[in-house]
This record gives C-alpha cells, structure tokens and sequence, in this order.
C-alpha cells in the first residue's frame, strides 16, 4: 500500500500517521465533529461581555522591539503588553 504522506515535515514518522489514519477510521461522526469544534479564543478578563473586537496597527521596527523586549521581561505577550500601556494611558 501506498502512503498518502509524502514526507515527514509535521514532525510524524510513517508509523505514527498510519496509526493516527488508523484512529480516525474508527471514530464516529459524534466523535470528528468534538475533535474538530475549537473553544474559540478566552474571553477577555476584566470585561463586561467578554468581547474584544480587535484592532490593528502598524508600528516601526524598533517599537515593536520594544514591546517584544517587555513583553519577555514581564513573561507575557506582545498583546498584552500593548494593552497594559493603552490602558494606562487611555483619556479618561
């Protein structure tokens, strides 16, 4: 038989992603559809609703850098540490 997994570049050796196909086969549709439903992202804290509607920005290079050196100092995200600052500094 023929393997339909041409290489092993996502870290699966042949055996595993025979087995893994394996499993699969003998799942039930209750069963691939709770595998494949995602949580969806956490709300957010310190919200009412919980919604966060997203925005984007574009920063220079050194900025960013910036935040990505805080955000390793205070072992946090890049997001988060964006957020802490806007918030700090948001008109009241």
């Amino acid at each position: 038989m023929t393997s339909p997994f041409t290489s092993e570049q996502d870290g699966l050796s042949e055996a595993e992603a025979w087995e893994l196909a394996r499993q699969v086969e003998e799942m039930g549709p209750e069963d691939v559809v709770a595998v494949l439903r995602r949580p969806g992202r956490p709300r957010l804290r310190g919200t009412e609703t919980g919604r966060s509607p997203r925005v984007t920005a574009r920063l220079p290079e050194s900025l960013l850098a910036r935040y990505r050196e805080s955000a390793l100092h205070h072992h946090t995200s890049v997001t988060e540490e964006v957020r802490r600052v806007l918030t700090e500094h948001a008109p009241r």
